[in-house]
């Protein structure tokens, strides 16, 4: 672990390279490809013909070939996204997770796996080596046996950019952005540097309501908000897929007219482009990304704008080094806060650790502001005044109170049926079976789910102690019902250390 430009990636690639030399072989992991991009050309340069990249946005037959090069033992370097874990390397001595604090490492559809425990796997059985960098750890990560180096420098001597809360109930902003915010970048912009703009949700607003009953627009077959896209003139469901047109009204009253909430990318760049001509604008999210060469160009694009400003998601707040980059600005703190999650504290706390590394990373010096509703959360206040060990010995205190990882493992249970009552009766069957034989603060639930593509959804979640036991435990209760659930239409799954539980 280390903090943001560190020099963590140097040390990839000279581990990299000595295992080459070995003669063995090595995969470098990623959390999303828009990261995939830059460290393959890096290491590229290092390793030429014997590296391949492997992620799902790689057309078939290039991604079947990748294979074959990495079987048959032309390749011995891989990079890429979670599944490359998987990738048939020979002698594989050496696996790199790079910013492994990430949860897109755990697979949330079948088959569900967690890269980080199949690396373990790998790892173990060729005697080999585990590396797993972050300068944001995992609160899993800080208990058991891993050795853990911490890089306390900026590689070169760089200095840390100034991080400074914007407190949103006292500036008045009339947009998404601040008065400070505008200046700060008018500022970069006027000394052809480069800024980024986060602001962690898609979309132009998270949600539309109306003016006279308060209703939000919400999705027929999930209960969430509908998501409004302005560029496709559209609502869409971010669970489901699914889309309708925007109403001119109310459908719930039939009177108000629809007002935008929780603003997204779009709303952002529709306020940026005002400051900096368009093609000095660029916007990062999944919305935008249909493959890897698409992230490349748009990244390359931004790396030669003079100036230059990069609006997104949490897709540009790691990994990505852009030396003209000397202002960030989290557009909004608050995202992340207030969700149903035990992890949401630590995850606002990472995500803006992160995004404010990618500032001042050459010569010049890099500032960061953050707006938020809420300055004092602990999550917040910490991660602006870098008080790094602080926050993970308190939020481990909190962990050991509430009996969550790492002091127990999780097992998550969710029943999932058309008729929400027989996916209640089997989730409250099930968690009778399991009572008698666990403690009363390792079994939590039934509890009622919000409904999925058109499933009610009821789950059981149980903080073992003792993981073999708990699945053990699991699997006798399950003994015997999948079949007939199955029957009555009710799926069952079973996901070991799920990393959301909403």
């Amino acid at each position: 672990m280390g903090v943001t430009g560190s020099g963590k990636t140097e040390i990839y690639l000279r581990l990299v390279e000595q295992v080459l030399e070995e003669g063995a072989g090595a995969i470098v992991l990623v959390p999303e490809i828009a990261l995939t991009v830059q460290l393959q050309s890096r290491i590229y340069e290092r390793v030429g013909s014997a590296l391949a990249v492997v992620h799902s946005g790689l057309p078939p037959a290039k991604r079947a070939a990748e294979y074959d090069r990495i079987a048959r033992g032309e390749a011995r370097v891989v990079v890429g996204a979670r599944s490359a874990i998987l990738a048939p390397v020979r002698d594989l001595r050496l696996v790199v997770m790079d910013e492994a604090h990430e949860t897109s490492y755990k697979q949330e559809e079948e088959p569900r796996y967690d890269a980080r425990t199949v690396a373990w796997w790998r790892v173990e059985e060729a005697a080999g080596l585990l590396v797993e960098g972050t300068a944001t750890p995992r609160i899993e990560s800080l208990v058991g046996r891993a050795t853990r180096i911490r890089l306390r420098e900026r590689a070169g001597g760089g200095r840390l950019p100034a991080v400074s809360v914007v407190d949103m109930r006292r500036e008045g902003a009339k947009g998404v952005l601040s008065p400070r915010a505008r200046q700060a970048l008018d500022e970069v912009l006027g000394r052809s540097e480069q800024a980024i703009v986060l602001i962690n949700r898609r979309g132009f607003a998270g949600y539309l309501r109306c003016d006279v009953c308060a209703q939000v627009i919400m999705c027929p077959r999930c209960e969430v908000s509908l998501t409004y896209h302005r560029d496709a003139r559209r609502l869409l469901c971010h669970q489901c897929g699914y889309q309708s047109g925007v109403p001119g009204v109310c459908p719930t009253c039939g009177q108000g007219s629809l007002g935008r909430g929780s603003p997204g990318t779009e709303r952002v760049v529709d306020e940026v482009r005002r400051l900096v001509p368009r093609d000095r604008l660029f916007r990062l999210d999944s919305d935008m990304i249909t493959s890897g060469t698409r992230v490349h160009d748009l990244l390359d694009a931004f790396a030669e704008a003079r100036p230059g400003v990069l609006v997104g998601t949490q897709m540009v707040a790691k990994g990505h080094d852009f030396p003209l980059v000397t202002l960030v600005v989290v557009a909004d703190a608050d995202t992340g806060l207030f969700v149903p999650e035990f992890r949401a504290g630590e995850r606002t706390f990472q995500l803006l650790t992160q995004v404010a590394g990618r500032a001042g990373r050459a010569d010049r010096p890099g500032r960061v502001l953050v707006q938020t509703w809420n300055p004092e959360v602990d999550c917040i206040r910490m991660a602006v005044g870098g008080e790094v060990e602080a926050f993970y010995r308190r939020e481990l205190e909190v962990r050991e109170r509430l009996a969550y990882p790492p002091y127990r493992r999780l097992i998550r249970v969710v029943f999932a049926c058309r008729d929400e009552h027989r996916a209640e009766a089997g989730a409250r069957y099930v968690a009778e079976r399991l009572g008698g034989h666990v403690d009363d603060d390792e079994l939590r639930g039934p509890a009622r789910l919000p409904s999925l593509r058109g499933r009610g959804r009821w789950q059981i979640l149980l903080a073992t102690r003792d993981e073999n036991r708990g699945r053990q435990l699991i699997a006798r209760a399950l003994e015997s019902l999948r079949v007939p659930y199955a029957r009555r239409g009710v799926d069952v799954i079973v996901d070991v250390d799920p990393q959301w539980l909403a």
